[in-house]
C-alpha cells in the first residue's frame, strides 16, 4: 500500500472543511484524524514575522533615486503592524501602509501572503489581500445581474494614497467570498 501525504492549504475552500469533518467523525479514519490534529498543531504553532524585508520593484514613483533602476537589489524593511492592503500588479505587489505610504515591490501576492500570519491578513479577491483590523464594513453593492460584495476601510486606515484607484473600497471574489465571511465571523 503507497502511503500518500495529505496537503492542506491555508485557502481551503468549502468542501474541504466537509471532508475534514466527515473524517473527525468516523471512527474508521483514525490516523487521518491524527494527522489532521498535528497539521493543525503545526499551523497554530507557527510564527510569523513582526518585520519582513521585501525586494524593491522598478517603480517610477518611487521617491529614492538609488531604487529606481532595476538591475539594482534593494530590500527594504517594512513593519507589518503598518500594512493595510497589499494590490498585485503583475508580477509585482503594492503596499499601502497605515502612514499613507506605499512600496511596490518585486514579489507575487501569494509570496506576500505566505509571510503573513492568516489570523491577521485575509484574501478577498484574487488581486487584494487585507489586514482584517483595516475592515470597517462588508456590503453588498447591487449590480445589473449579479450581487457583488465589497470591504470598505475603517476610516482610520483609509489613507489618500498616491496611486490608489480603490478609493477605500475593495472588491471582494466570489471564490473568496464564504473564507471572507467565516474570517469576519459572519458565518460559523
Amino acid at each position: 500500500m503507497k502511503k500518500r501525504k495529505i496537503v492542506i492549504v491555508d485557502d481551503a475552500c468549502p468542501a474541504l472543511d466537509v471532508l475534514i469533518e466527515l473524517v473527525k467523525r468516523r471512527p474508521e479514519f483514525d490516523r487521518v484524524r491524527r494527522q489532521l490534529e498535528r497539521l493543525e498543531n503545526i499551523a497554530c504553532n507557527k510564527a510569523y514575522q513582526s518585520m519582513l524585508f521585501m525586494s524593491l520593484a522598478p517603480d517610477e514613483t518611487n521617491s529614492m533615486e538609488e531604487y529606481r533602476n532595476s538591475d539594482t537589489d534593494a530590500y527594504k524593511g517594512i513593519q507589518v503592524n503598518d500594512l493595510v492592503y497589499a494590490r498585485s500588479e503583475g508580477k509585482n505587489c503594492r503596499l499601502f501602509f497605515i502612514d499613507g505610504s506605499q512600496l511596490l515591490v518585486r514579489q507575487l501576492l501569494r509570496d506576500v501572503q505566505i509571510q503573513l500570519d492568516p489570523a491577521e491578513f485575509i484574501r478577498i479577491q484574487r488581486q487584494y489581500l487585507v489586514c482584517k483590523t483595516a475592515i470597517g464594513d462588508y456590503r453588498p453593492r447591487l449590480g445589473d445581474e449579479a450581487k457583488h460584495w465589497w470591504v470598505i476601510l475603517a476610516p482610520g486606515a483609509n489613507k489618500r494614497w498616491e496611486n490608489d484607484t480603490d478609493k477605500g473600497r475593495l472588491p471582494v471574489g466570489n471564490k473568496y467570498r464564504y473564507r471572507v465571511e467565516k474570517a469576519l465571523g459572519i458565518r460559523t
